[in-house]
């Protein structure tokens, strides 16, 4: 029962996992994945201010452009030196950022789309859009250009909005489980407010998760708690029309689950969703077939003996 209420918790319902771990599955890094690590290296040695790290990621004919001075910068040693004298003189800025699509352009390019938070040591806060293009040489992605366009900050309802599509009720149904569940926003409009249900039959196991804007990470995550005194959290990232949701979960005996999982194919009444990646206690498990999750309807919803309409 545990690993079905892990599956519930982890959002929009996909099929449970099995009791018994599987064996563990060798996984190879897709062109997304590598981008992803050489963005959070990017970002990682920039807080570091580590110029090494940084200069390394980068085509020796690499260009910066920042479309709010109307400045470009060309090769990796000039804008090396800029980086030094940033670091100087804004000793302990820190940056965050998260992509939103990376696309392919051929075997050796890829496009990726994404928005950045700069916050300075006086407390000081910058936001850009960004479009960076890599370059395969050898085995490793190098950065040929990085474009940035400044962005007006966003307060926790706007960036919530993209999550809109959550509110109502939804259900999946198989032979085995009904997962329901119901999502609404806090009176504040700050977070999203999903209750949830789990029968397979004979047990019935509840929970809720508050999904919202974590202003320290500059991520949107979300936070889920048991019936059976389970608890976990996540983070949430956006590629294009698809929602990724990185986990990780105690289960009620100490557990440890993480889990990946893919939000595809969002319409107005279904959307897919796919565990491709799950582990217990490290183990790697296997992925899953895709699930489609339906909205129910007003007319779908029971009324409860008693109510009326005003």
């Amino acid at each position: 029962m545990k690993q079905l209420t892990l599956a519930a918790s982890l959002l929009l319902l996909f099929q449970c996992v099995p009791a018994v771990l599987a064996q563990p599955v060798e996984k190879t890094a897709t062109v997304e994945d590598q981008i992803h690590q050489q963005l959070q290296k990017y970002v990682t040695a920039f807080n570091a201010g580590n110029v090494a790290d940084i200069s390394s990621l980068w085509l020796e004919s690499g260009v910066y452009t920042d479309h709010a001075t109307g400045t470009s910068t060309s090769g990796r040693e000039q804008i090396v030196a800029e980086l030094k004298e940033f670091f100087s003189a804004h000793a302990g800025a820190k940056l965050t950022g998260t992509a939103h699509e990376i696309k392919p352009l051929g075997e050796s390019v890829v496009k990726a789309t994404g928005s950045t938070q700069l916050i300075y040591a006086d407390g000081a806060e910058e936001a850009t859009s960004f479009v960076a293009l890599f370059v395969k040489q050898g085995e490793q992605w190098l950065l040929e250009s990085i474009t940035e366009t400044s962005r007006p900050l966003v307060g926790p309802q706007e960036v919530l909005q993209s999550l809109a599509w959550l509110i109502g009720e939804w259900r999946d149904e198989n032979d085995s489980h009904e997962v329901k569940t119901f999502c609404n926003w806090s009176r504040s409009g700050t977070f999203l407010i999903r209750s949830f249900s789990v029968n397979d039959g004979e047990t019935l196991s509840e929970g809720t998760e508050v999904i919202g804007w974590d202003p320290q990470y500059r991520q949107i995550r979300s936070w889920a708690f048991f019936s059976d005194g389970s608890f976990g959290s996540g983070f949430w990232s956006r590629n294009g029309d698809t929602w990724v949701v990185k986990s990780v979960h105690t289960l009620a005996d100490g557990t440890i689950a993480e889990a990946l999982r893919v939000v595809s194919e969002i319409t107005e009444n279904s959307l897919k969703v796919q565990l491709t990646s799950h582990s217990i206690n490290g183990e790697l498990q296997p992925s899953r077939e895709p699930v489609t999750v339906r909205r129910v309807k007003a007319s779908e919803t029971p009324v409860q003996e008693g109510a009326g309409v005003e």
